[in-house]
């Protein structure tokens, strides 16, 4: 469901807890429920799991009704979480590294490159002077 969703697929109600939030529509429709004319809750009978006879009378936010923010649209496929975390480490290590060689470059190295923030390329407080 998350990686064929997008964030057109994000419902805003406050229904299942009676605090607002994103909720995945598709997981609405799988809870037998219309996403687009959902009721709205009251808020002072707020509650995250049974109703006042012991009894739940909607879907579990988080177990049937699922959350979800903008981003559920980068989730392109499930992953096992050692691949993921190595993928990150070689990310960070990349970035790392890249860092690492653009502090050890002489001012004069800098002159010239496009940035989003200027004030990082023109005062560098470790920006050492020669050549690199």
């Amino acid at each position: 469901m998350i990686t064929r969703s997008g964030a057109e697929d994000i419902v805003y109600s406050n229904l299942f807890t009676g605090v607002h939030g994103n909720y995945l529509k598709p997981s609405i429709v799988a809870a037998g429920m219309d996403p687009e004319n959902l009721p709205t809750s009251d808020p002072s009978k707020m509650s995250f799991g049974t109703d006042a006879s012991g009894e739940r009378a909607k879907p579990k936010a988080w177990k049937e009704i699922w959350g979800s923010g903008q981003g559920v649209g980068s989730v392109a496929k499930v992953v096992p979480a050692a691949e993921l975390i190595a993928r990150f480490k070689k990310e960070y290590d990349e970035a790392d590294r890249s860092a690492a060689v653009m502090l050890r470059a002489p001012c004069s190295a800098w002159a010239g490159r496009k940035s989003r923030s200027p004030r990082l390329l023109t005062e560098r407080p470790l920006c050492r002077q020669g050549p690199a």
